[in-house]
């Protein structure tokens, strides 16, 4: 019934060429019925969560190398589910907590 997401995004400079980048993002989704119709007998409710991702990174010119941490606290959020008299209750979650380097060269 409610959502929302909130990024932020941090860049200056460091020493020469070399910039420094910091990123946030917050995204919330409050409680939802698993189906439209809340009264059908295969009906889940699920629960509201909040997901935080980072990236720490560094720039020069067109590379760029970044740490990153998606599900940074690890919530086993529920974002859909199937429900039926063949498979009851299976719950489809985001991923868990993923931490990574990435390297980009724009062009």
């Amino acid at each position: 019934k409610f959502e929302f997401n909130l990024g932020l995004n941090y860049t200056a400079p460091l020493t020469g060429d070399w910039r420094g980048m910091v990123a946030t993002d917050v995204n919330y989704r409050g409680g939802v019925n698993a189906y439209f119709a809340s009264n059908t007998q295969f009906n889940l409710p699920l629960s509201s969560y909040t997901l935080v991702n980072l990236r720490l990174g560094v720039i020069n010119g067109p590379w760029s190398v970044t740490a990153f941490a998606r599900n940074l606290t690890n919530k086993r959020a529920e974002v859909s589910a199937i429900n039926s008299s063949q498979d009851p209750d299976a719950l489809l979650t985001v991923r868990p907590r993923t931490i990574g380097v990435t390297l980009t060269r724009t062009f």
